[in-house]
Protein backbone atom coordinates (compact mmCIF):
# COMPACT_ATOMS: atom_id res chain seq x y z
CA UNK A 1 0.00 0.00 0.00
CA UNK A 2 2.44 2.45 0.48
CA UNK A 3 4.37 1.82 -2.96
CA UNK A 4 0.83 2.92 -4.25
CA UNK A 5 0.98 5.82 -1.58
CA UNK A 6 4.07 7.23 -3.35
CA UNK A 7 2.88 6.85 -7.14
CA UNK A 8 -0.86 7.82 -6.64
CA UNK A 9 -0.41 11.79 -6.17
CA UNK A 10 1.36 12.25 -9.46
CA UNK A 11 -1.39 10.85 -11.38
CA UNK A 12 -4.02 13.18 -9.74
CA UNK A 13 -2.45 16.74 -9.04
CA UNK A 14 -3.81 18.80 -11.68
CA UNK A 15 -5.58 21.92 -12.40
CA UNK A 16 -8.27 22.90 -14.80
CA UNK A 17 -7.12 24.21 -18.28
CA UNK A 18 -9.75 26.65 -19.16
CA UNK A 19 -9.59 28.13 -22.59
CA UNK A 20 -10.50 31.42 -22.33
CA UNK A 21 -9.42 32.77 -26.04
CA UNK A 22 -10.92 35.21 -28.71
CA UNK A 23 -12.08 32.43 -30.51
CA UNK A 24 -13.06 29.86 -28.20
CA UNK A 25 -15.36 33.13 -26.31
CA UNK A 26 -16.94 33.70 -29.80
CA UNK A 27 -17.79 29.69 -30.15
CA UNK A 28 -19.70 29.81 -27.27
CA UNK A 29 -21.36 32.52 -27.62
CA UNK A 30 -22.86 31.43 -30.81
CA UNK A 31 -23.18 27.96 -29.81
CA UNK A 32 -24.92 28.34 -26.19
CA UNK A 33 -24.94 32.12 -24.30
CA UNK A 34 -26.00 34.12 -27.45
CA UNK A 35 -30.11 35.36 -28.54
CA UNK A 36 -31.12 32.78 -30.78
CA UNK A 37 -32.60 35.68 -32.85
CA UNK A 38 -29.47 37.55 -33.10
CA UNK A 39 -27.51 34.31 -34.27
CA UNK A 40 -30.38 34.09 -36.80
CA UNK A 41 -29.75 37.17 -37.61
CA UNK A 42 -26.40 36.93 -38.16
CA UNK A 43 -27.06 33.86 -40.63
CA UNK A 44 -28.83 35.45 -42.71
CA UNK A 45 -26.98 38.43 -42.90
CA UNK A 46 -23.96 36.07 -43.87
CA UNK A 47 -25.95 34.79 -46.60
CA UNK A 48 -27.07 38.21 -47.76
CA UNK A 49 -23.20 39.54 -47.89
CA UNK A 50 -22.23 36.06 -49.85
CA UNK A 51 -24.76 36.20 -52.44
CA UNK A 52 -23.99 40.09 -52.76
CA UNK A 53 -20.36 39.27 -52.76
CA UNK A 54 -20.67 36.77 -55.50
CA UNK A 55 -22.98 39.00 -57.64
CA UNK A 56 -20.59 42.02 -57.50
CA UNK A 57 -17.76 39.54 -58.27
CA UNK A 58 -19.49 38.19 -61.20
CA UNK A 59 -19.44 34.58 -60.54
CA UNK A 60 -23.19 34.34 -60.25
CA UNK A 61 -26.30 35.58 -61.76
CA UNK A 62 -30.14 36.29 -60.85
CA UNK A 63 -31.08 36.81 -64.69
CA UNK A 64 -32.15 33.08 -65.59
CA UNK A 65 -36.17 33.14 -65.10
CA UNK A 66 -36.16 29.40 -65.09
CA UNK A 67 -33.07 28.80 -62.43
CA UNK A 68 -35.06 31.61 -59.98
CA UNK A 69 -38.21 29.90 -60.74
CA UNK A 70 -36.87 26.23 -59.53
CA UNK A 71 -35.13 28.16 -56.38
CA UNK A 72 -38.17 29.41 -55.49
CA UNK A 73 -40.11 26.39 -55.88
CA UNK A 74 -37.70 24.30 -53.55
CA UNK A 75 -37.95 27.20 -50.94
CA UNK A 76 -41.59 27.06 -50.37
CA UNK A 77 -41.35 23.25 -50.35
CA UNK A 78 -38.53 23.84 -47.54
CA UNK A 79 -40.75 26.11 -45.80
CA UNK A 80 -43.68 24.25 -45.67
CA UNK A 81 -41.29 21.21 -44.59
CA UNK A 82 -40.33 23.44 -41.64
CA UNK A 83 -43.61 24.25 -40.79
CA UNK A 84 -44.68 20.66 -40.70
CA UNK A 85 -41.59 20.13 -37.83
CA UNK A 86 -42.93 22.65 -36.15
CA UNK A 87 -46.35 21.09 -35.68
CA UNK A 88 -44.02 17.86 -34.74
CA UNK A 89 -42.58 19.74 -32.19
CA UNK A 90 -45.65 21.12 -30.56
CA UNK A 91 -47.69 17.92 -30.64
CA UNK A 92 -43.85 16.29 -28.37
CA UNK A 93 -43.95 19.41 -25.94
CA UNK A 94 -48.18 18.64 -25.42
CA UNK A 95 -47.43 14.85 -24.99
CA UNK A 96 -44.79 15.33 -21.99
CA UNK A 97 -47.14 17.68 -20.43
CA UNK A 98 -50.55 16.17 -21.02
CA UNK A 99 -51.26 12.98 -18.84
CA UNK A 100 -53.93 11.29 -16.23
CA UNK A 101 -54.35 12.31 -12.63
CA UNK A 102 -52.05 9.44 -11.19
CA UNK A 103 -49.19 10.42 -13.94
CA UNK A 104 -49.33 13.76 -12.92
CA UNK A 105 -49.15 12.98 -8.89
CA UNK A 106 -45.94 10.19 -9.83
CA UNK A 107 -44.09 13.19 -11.04
CA UNK A 108 -44.67 15.14 -8.38
CA UNK A 109 -44.26 13.18 -5.93
CA UNK A 110 -40.81 12.23 -7.51
CA UNK A 111 -39.89 16.31 -7.47
CA UNK A 112 -41.31 16.54 -4.05
CA UNK A 113 -38.91 13.86 -2.72
CA UNK A 114 -36.16 15.03 -5.13
CA UNK A 115 -36.16 18.23 -3.32
CA UNK A 116 -36.32 16.28 0.52
CA UNK A 117 -32.77 14.43 -0.17
CA UNK A 118 -31.46 17.93 -1.66
CA UNK A 119 -32.26 19.52 1.99
CA UNK A 120 -30.87 16.49 3.47
CA UNK A 121 -27.91 16.56 1.49
CA UNK A 122 -27.62 20.31 1.19
CA UNK A 123 -28.14 20.67 4.77
CA UNK A 124 -31.36 23.77 4.13
CA UNK A 125 -34.51 24.06 5.54
CA UNK A 126 -36.30 24.70 2.33
CA UNK A 127 -35.10 23.79 -1.04
CA UNK A 128 -34.73 27.25 -3.24
CA UNK A 129 -37.54 28.02 -5.48
CA UNK A 130 -34.91 29.63 -8.79
CA UNK A 131 -32.96 26.66 -10.21
CA UNK A 132 -29.60 29.23 -10.13
CA UNK A 133 -30.31 30.00 -6.37
CA UNK A 134 -30.93 25.77 -6.01
CA UNK A 135 -26.99 24.87 -7.64
CA UNK A 136 -25.51 28.15 -5.68
CA UNK A 137 -26.79 26.55 -2.57
CA UNK A 138 -25.31 23.04 -3.97
CA UNK A 139 -22.30 24.40 -4.20
CA UNK A 140 -21.85 26.44 -1.11
CA UNK A 141 -22.48 22.89 0.70
CA UNK A 142 -20.33 21.29 -1.52
CA UNK A 143 -17.35 24.09 -0.61
CA UNK A 144 -17.73 23.97 2.86
CA UNK A 145 -17.91 19.76 2.95
CA UNK A 146 -14.34 20.36 0.90
CA UNK A 147 -13.03 22.58 3.58
CA UNK A 148 -13.86 20.20 6.32
CA UNK A 149 -12.17 17.55 4.15
CA UNK A 150 -9.02 19.74 3.79
CA UNK A 151 -8.95 20.10 7.42
CA UNK A 152 -8.77 16.31 8.35
CA UNK A 153 -5.49 16.24 6.75
CA UNK A 154 -3.70 17.62 9.55
CA UNK A 155 -4.35 13.84 11.28
CA UNK A 156 -2.60 11.98 8.40
CA UNK A 157 0.56 10.93 9.15
CA UNK A 158 1.67 10.04 5.11
CA UNK A 159 2.68 12.57 3.48
CA UNK A 160 2.22 11.37 -0.03
CA UNK A 161 -2.10 10.25 1.58
CA UNK A 162 -1.50 13.81 2.62
CA UNK A 163 -0.78 15.78 -0.49
CA UNK A 164 -3.36 13.61 -2.63
CA UNK A 165 -5.87 14.92 -0.32
CA UNK A 166 -4.68 18.84 -0.42
CA UNK A 167 -4.36 18.62 -4.35
CA UNK A 168 -8.25 16.95 -4.58
CA UNK A 169 -9.38 19.97 -2.15
CA UNK A 170 -7.84 22.49 -4.21
CA UNK A 171 -8.60 21.09 -7.86
CA UNK A 172 -12.52 21.32 -6.31
CA UNK A 173 -12.72 24.34 -4.86
CA UNK A 174 -11.25 25.78 -8.23
CA UNK A 175 -14.59 24.07 -9.93
CA UNK A 176 -16.69 25.17 -7.33
CA UNK A 177 -15.40 28.57 -7.33
CA UNK A 178 -15.60 28.84 -11.20
CA UNK A 179 -19.54 27.54 -11.01
CA UNK A 180 -20.27 30.45 -8.05
CA UNK A 181 -18.95 33.04 -10.13
CA UNK A 182 -20.95 32.16 -13.35
CA UNK A 183 -23.59 31.98 -11.18
CA UNK A 184 -23.73 35.34 -9.26
CA UNK A 185 -23.33 36.79 -12.96
CA UNK A 186 -26.40 34.99 -14.27
CA UNK A 187 -29.62 35.88 -14.80
CA UNK A 188 -32.46 33.85 -13.15
CA UNK A 189 -33.62 30.80 -14.69
CA UNK A 190 -33.28 26.69 -15.97
CA UNK A 191 -30.96 28.11 -18.81
CA UNK A 192 -28.65 29.85 -16.71
CA UNK A 193 -28.19 27.51 -13.83
CA UNK A 194 -27.82 25.16 -16.73
CA UNK A 195 -25.05 27.41 -18.05
CA UNK A 196 -23.63 27.31 -14.54
CA UNK A 197 -23.39 23.29 -14.58
CA UNK A 198 -22.28 22.71 -17.58
CA UNK A 199 -18.95 24.87 -17.39
CA UNK A 200 -17.43 22.55 -14.93
CA UNK A 201 -16.59 18.43 -15.65
CA UNK A 202 -17.86 17.49 -11.81
CA UNK A 203 -17.92 13.88 -12.86
CA UNK A 204 -13.94 13.97 -12.98
CA UNK A 205 -13.88 15.35 -8.82
CA UNK A 206 -17.09 12.63 -8.04
CA UNK A 207 -14.75 9.78 -9.54
CA UNK A 208 -11.47 10.78 -8.11
CA UNK A 209 -13.70 11.26 -4.63
CA UNK A 210 -14.76 7.60 -4.43
CA UNK A 211 -11.54 6.43 -5.48
CA UNK A 212 -9.88 7.74 -2.68
CA UNK A 213 -12.79 6.47 -0.33
CA UNK A 214 -12.38 3.08 -1.98
CA UNK A 215 -8.30 2.66 -1.88
CA UNK A 216 -7.41 4.94 0.99
CA UNK A 217 -10.24 4.24 3.65
CA UNK A 218 -7.92 2.30 5.85
CA UNK A 219 -5.80 5.30 5.91
CA UNK A 220 -8.67 7.95 6.71
CA UNK A 221 -10.37 8.90 9.91
CA UNK A 222 -13.70 8.93 10.38
CA UNK A 223 -14.23 12.64 9.65
CA UNK A 224 -12.40 12.72 6.53
CA UNK A 225 -14.71 9.45 5.22
CA UNK A 226 -18.03 11.52 6.54
CA UNK A 227 -16.79 14.72 4.32
CA UNK A 228 -15.97 12.23 1.02
CA UNK A 229 -19.29 10.40 1.34
CA UNK A 230 -20.81 13.82 1.62
CA UNK A 231 -19.19 15.06 -1.58
CA UNK A 232 -20.08 12.18 -3.26
CA UNK A 233 -23.87 12.40 -2.09
CA UNK A 234 -23.61 16.53 -3.01
CA UNK A 235 -22.46 15.57 -6.38
CA UNK A 236 -25.13 12.90 -6.94
CA UNK A 237 -27.84 15.51 -6.44
CA UNK A 238 -26.05 18.35 -8.74
CA UNK A 239 -26.05 15.76 -11.05
CA UNK A 240 -29.95 15.01 -10.82
CA UNK A 241 -30.21 18.62 -10.47
CA UNK A 242 -28.57 19.80 -14.03
CA UNK A 243 -30.84 16.79 -15.59
CA UNK A 244 -33.66 18.33 -14.27
CA UNK A 245 -33.08 21.39 -15.65
CA UNK A 246 -31.88 20.42 -19.07
CA UNK A 247 -34.77 18.96 -19.34
CA UNK A 248 -37.00 21.93 -18.51
CA UNK A 249 -35.02 24.07 -20.86
CA UNK A 250 -35.65 21.95 -23.67
CA UNK A 251 -38.80 21.83 -23.41
CA UNK A 252 -39.14 25.74 -22.92
CA UNK A 253 -36.62 26.00 -26.00
CA UNK A 254 -38.79 23.94 -28.21
CA UNK A 255 -41.64 26.23 -27.07
CA UNK A 256 -39.85 28.84 -28.05
CA UNK A 257 -38.90 27.75 -31.44
CA UNK A 258 -42.14 26.52 -32.71
CA UNK A 259 -43.47 30.08 -31.74
CA UNK A 260 -40.31 32.05 -33.71
CA UNK A 261 -40.59 29.22 -36.57
CA UNK A 262 -44.63 30.74 -37.24
CA UNK A 263 -43.31 34.31 -37.14
CA UNK A 264 -40.62 33.74 -38.93
CA UNK A 265 -41.97 30.65 -41.34
CA UNK A 266 -44.53 32.76 -42.61
CA UNK A 267 -42.85 35.53 -44.35
CA UNK A 268 -40.11 33.39 -46.09
CA UNK A 269 -43.04 31.66 -47.52
CA UNK A 270 -44.49 34.85 -48.51
CA UNK A 271 -40.98 35.69 -49.45
CA UNK A 272 -39.80 32.82 -52.26
CA UNK A 273 -43.73 33.21 -53.41
CA UNK A 274 -42.85 36.77 -54.45
CA UNK A 275 -39.82 35.78 -55.99
CA UNK A 276 -41.39 32.70 -58.47
CA UNK A 277 -44.21 35.74 -59.08
CA UNK A 278 -41.40 38.19 -60.11
CA UNK A 279 -39.43 35.58 -62.27
CA UNK A 280 -42.47 33.56 -63.78
CA UNK A 281 -44.55 36.18 -65.52
CA UNK A 282 -45.39 35.67 -69.31
CA UNK A 283 -43.65 38.70 -70.35
CA UNK A 284 -40.19 37.72 -68.57
CA UNK A 285 -39.31 38.98 -65.17
CA UNK A 286 -41.59 41.48 -64.22
CA UNK A 287 -39.70 44.74 -62.23
CA UNK A 288 -36.67 46.87 -64.00
CA UNK A 289 -33.75 44.54 -64.46
CA UNK A 290 -31.07 46.86 -62.87
CA UNK A 291 -33.35 46.22 -59.46
CA UNK A 292 -33.60 42.06 -60.13
CA UNK A 293 -30.19 40.99 -58.58
CA UNK A 294 -30.70 43.02 -55.07
CA UNK A 295 -34.43 41.95 -54.94
CA UNK A 296 -33.79 38.46 -55.50
CA UNK A 297 -30.74 39.01 -53.33
CA UNK A 298 -33.32 40.24 -50.70
CA UNK A 299 -35.81 37.95 -50.83
CA UNK A 300 -33.72 35.00 -51.57
CA UNK A 301 -32.39 35.94 -48.06
CA UNK A 302 -35.39 36.19 -46.08
CA UNK A 303 -36.62 32.90 -47.57
CA UNK A 304 -33.48 31.29 -45.89
CA UNK A 305 -34.34 32.67 -42.52
CA UNK A 306 -36.49 29.44 -41.12
CA UNK A 307 -33.70 27.47 -41.91
CA UNK A 308 -31.25 29.71 -40.01
CA UNK A 309 -33.46 29.71 -37.05
CA UNK A 310 -33.72 25.76 -36.85
CA UNK A 311 -30.09 25.79 -37.61
CA UNK A 312 -29.13 28.06 -34.59
CA UNK A 313 -31.84 26.39 -32.53
CA UNK A 314 -30.10 23.03 -33.64
CA UNK A 315 -26.55 24.12 -32.47
CA UNK A 316 -27.82 25.05 -28.79
CA UNK A 317 -29.98 21.70 -27.54
CA UNK A 318 -27.43 19.88 -29.64
CA UNK A 319 -24.54 21.41 -27.53
CA UNK A 320 -26.34 21.41 -24.45
CA UNK A 321 -27.17 17.80 -24.78
CA UNK A 322 -23.26 16.98 -25.90
CA UNK A 323 -22.37 18.65 -22.76
CA UNK A 324 -24.16 16.80 -20.31
CA UNK A 325 -24.28 13.11 -21.99
CA UNK A 326 -22.51 12.18 -18.70
CA UNK A 327 -24.92 11.61 -15.77
CA UNK A 328 -22.35 10.53 -11.90
CA UNK A 329 -18.78 10.16 -12.03
CA UNK A 330 -18.25 9.18 -15.85
CA UNK A 331 -15.79 11.57 -17.70
CA UNK A 332 -17.05 11.08 -21.32
CA UNK A 333 -15.04 13.70 -23.13
CA UNK A 334 -12.01 13.15 -25.29
CA UNK A 335 -10.21 16.02 -24.26
CA UNK A 336 -10.69 16.41 -20.65
CA UNK A 337 -10.57 19.83 -18.93
CA UNK A 338 -7.61 18.44 -16.85
CA UNK A 339 -4.08 19.08 -17.42
CA UNK A 340 -1.14 17.01 -15.39
CA UNK A 341 1.39 19.21 -13.67
CA UNK A 342 4.72 17.84 -14.03
CA UNK A 343 6.82 18.82 -10.66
Amino acid sequence: MSGELSREPEQHRSVIYKDDSLSSTVKNWILLDGNRLVVTGLIGLSVFVVLYGLWEAGIISFQNSSAITRLSSGLIAGEFSLLTIVLAINQLILSQEMGPAGKILERLDGMMEFRHRFERVADVDVTPPEPVEMLNALAHSTMSEVDRLESTTTGIENSNLKNLISSYCTLTKESIANIQKILDESKPGAFSALSGAISENYGWQAHLAREIQAKYGDHLSEESLDSLESIIELMKVFSIARTHFKTIYIRRELGSASRYFLLIGIPGVLSAYVLSAIYGGSTGVLISKSLVSPVAIVLITISTLPIALLASYILRTATVARRTANIGPMVLQKEPKLESIDE
